[in-house]
């Protein structure tokens, strides 16, 4: 598993790690569809 860092994007986050797009789905989180997750880090 490729380490995730605070200073990642939500995008770089769902590009290594396609599994976290289900966790930030039952946070009721849309980052999947969202223009700012290319823009927004995870702090």
């Amino acid at each position: 598993m490729t380490a995730i860092t605070k200073d990642m994007t939500f995008h770089e986050v769902m590009s290594k790690s396609p599994e976290v797009v289900k966790v930030l789905g039952s946070f009721n989180l849309g980052c999947v569809g969202c223009m700012g997750a290319q823009h927004e880090t995870l702090a």
